[in-house]
């Protein structure tokens, strides 16, 4: 019978570790696996492979188990950092914290000079010793940025030169998500009732399968790959229907799926 997409993720995985690679790149490894295969790969990474490794993974835990160091895509540049995910994040608070902070006290810096150097021309002070004390704030105020990235610290610098000033840190973009209130319901809003399935040609995959999904469930399904998870999901959405018994779902639900393998539900001629 043809695979599911688990099965075929190990078959791929499995035939790159045969070859023995100095160098492994995986690309999100852990999306179709089932949990025994996920932990397998942690300890067969982190024990036994001694090559160079490469991961793309939204996997935290997996991440933090496996990896040495992490390289971070953020606002058009990469930046490296040592030790795992959880490390990566404590460090880069503390970046973002001390540029807040040197960001906040050049800020503070260039207002003070500036407010010094409006009230003097204000109060019409041209004398020489006025303006050289303004020519003195005017060159304070150019090296403000320096002085704040020096973090107190003094540099000589040519006030003829460009100075760097410190950058107000980029937040990463928030997402905010917002969902209608799907209403109230009686009963169950999909049932299966004594559904066995079997693909054509292929033994019983399930077995007279009595389930309901009620507003206020939150099931996770657990199992191994090709044991029938995706299959179910489609018996409930309609998508495939059982071999007998029945599948039933509350006519006034809005009902969303997501594939394990999403390109099944794009339209090609959309």
């Amino acid at each position: 019978g043809a695979l599911s997409g688990g099965q075929k993720c190990r078959l791929c995985l499995a035939a790159a570790l045969y070859r023995k690679p100095h160098l492994l790149l995986l690309d999100e490894p852990t999306n179709h696996l089932d949990l025994e295969a996920v932990l397998w790969l942690e300890r067969y990474l982190t024990e036994e492979f001694s090559g160079t490794l490469v991961v793309v993974s939204h996997d935290r835990h997996f991440l933090n188990q496996v990896v040495t160091d992490v390289v971070h895509f953020h606002a058009n540049a990469l930046t490296a950092y040592r030790g795992d995910v959880d490390s990566f994040q404590a460090t880069r608070e503390e970046h973002r914290q001390r540029q807040i902070r040197q960001r906040e006290t050049q800020e503070a810096q260039k207002e003070h000079l500036q407010k010094y150097i409006d009230l003097h021309s204000q109060a019409g002070e041209n004398g020489p010793k006025a303006a050289r004390q303004r020519k003195s704030r005017m060159k304070k105020l150019e090296k403000a940025g320096m002085a704040a990235a020096g973090e107190g610290r003094r540099y000589k610098v040519s006030y003829d030169g460009e100075v760097a000033d410190v950058e107000e840190f980029q937040e990463d973009e928030a997402v905010t998500l917002s969902f209608p209130d799907p209403g109230g319901f009686d009963g169950p809003i999909l049932r299966l009732e004594e559904a066995p399935f079997s693909y054509p040609g292929g033994p019983p995959l399930l077995q007279d399968v009595d389930l309901s999904v009620g507003i206020r469930s939150r099931v996770g399904m657990l199992g191994r790959n090709g044991r029938g998870k995706s299959t179910l999901l489609k018996l409930l959405t309609g998508t495939l229907a059982p071999d007998a018994g029945a599948a039933r779902a509350d006519p006034r639900a809005r009902v969303a799926y997501l594939a394990q393998h999403q390109l099944e539900q794009l339209d090609p001629d959309a």
